[in-house]
């Protein structure tokens, strides 16, 4: 909301697993010459659907990953087979052709969009590191809700102080590349993946 990232970035921890469905980082796609093709990754921000002159529905969004942003355009076509999957916050691959305007105009022309789901160990599990004091009834109801927005296989773990933990229902268990931003934007550096 902000547009910063108050806690660490969404893509801390899973940056080698996208980077291995890429063919370069932004920062790298951007000095690449004009028209070339190829994929890039990273995690949607500012999604903008809108009409074209003829009444086509398409969209373009910013592309982030930990070296850069790029702004990416979703014409009709494209957005007829991908849009559906198309939000704020979604880490997804990119396949195109880089458009440059001029010496400071940069974007990419989307062809294919991939979300990008498991890029986590299957193993891990979500830790919250949190006093029973801070534990009040509305922080309980916040992060219930966040964690219930993004289901998945994940257990989640709350640490309590000293040795207790309590591992949350199975009804809590959560997709990891979709939870993380907003649990670390609550909890910081006390939530992370193990």
């Amino acid at each position: 909301m902000l547009g910063l990232y108050v806690s660490d970035h969404p893509l801390m921890g899973i940056e080698g697993a996208l980077r291995r469905r890429v063919d370069a980082s932004i920062a790298e796609a951007v000095e690449r010459e004009d028209n070339s093709f190829f994929t890039i990754g990273g995690i949607i921000s500012t999604l903008n659907r809108k009409y074209t002159r003829k009444g086509d529905l398409m969209a373009t969004f910013m592309l982030e990953d930990l070296q850069g942003a790029v702004e990416v355009a979703v014409f009709p076509k494209t957005f007829q087979r991908y849009g559906h999957q198309l939000a704020d916050d979604v880490i997804v691959t990119v396949k195109g052709r880089l458009n440059k305007q001029d010496e400071t105009r940069v974007s990419f022309m989307a062809t294919d969009i991939v979300v990008q789901e498991g890029l986590r160990a299957s193993g891990d599990s979500l830790h919250i590191k949190v006093s029973a004091q801070a534990l009040t009834p509305e922080l309980i109801e916040d992060m219930k809700g966040v964690l219930q927005q993004h289901p998945g296989s994940s257990p989640v773990f709350v640490h309590l102080g000293g040795d207790k933990v309590m591992q949350l229902d199975s009804k809590f268990t959560v997709d990891l590349d979709r939870v993380i931003g907003q649990i670390r934007v609550m909890f910081g550096e006390a939530a992370y993946i193990e």
